[in-house]
């Protein structure tokens, strides 16, 4: 390598020190802070595709965020639906008819929360598992409230 190194220090494999540089992405020598003037004119190829790959990944947090909301979106369907046909059987014994009249804007109301609290506060790869408990307690409180307390 034509640094400042002296010695052992400056015998290196062409091949280890192209790869070592473009993983580092800059031609400065770890050992004495000097430009390595001999490295290879693929160097510069490899070090514009990993720029290339850094404003990706810049990039991806938009994308990811959309990915998530996308999902939430997903969510709020499944669990509106699953809410509404839920409360309609719990209601329709007492309300008859006006059971959907109830279930619907309480079921929407009921997923557009659960999935802005399972998207916000839970990991990606839980958001599905947390609200299928969610759904389940929630559930089950409603379950009891109706049933068993007689709240109606």
């Amino acid at each position: 390598m034509e640094c400042s190194c002296k010695g052992p220090l400056q015998l290196t494999h062409e091949e280890c020190a192209v790869k070592w540089f473009s993983i580092k992405g800059n031609r400065k020598c770890d050992v004495c802070r000097q430009e390595v003037l001999n490295l290879p004119v693929t160097l510069l190829r490899i070090q514009s595709s990993a720029q290339r790959e850094t404003v990706h990944q810049h990039a991806r947090p938009v994308s990811q965020l959309t990915r998530e909301w996308s999902d939430a979106v997903v969510l709020v369907l499944i669990s509106t639906i699953c809410y509404f046909f839920f409360l309609q059987q719990l209601l329709v014994k007492d309300m008859k008819a006006h059971a959907i009249v109830v279930a619907a804007p309480v079921s929407f109301t009921l997923s557009v929360l659960s999935s802005i609290i399972s998207v916000t506060l839970v990991s990606k790869e839980y958001v599905w598992a947390y609200s299928t408990f969610q759904f389940f307690l929630v559930c089950g409180v409603l379950h009891i409230l109706h049933s068993i307390v007689s709240v109606s």
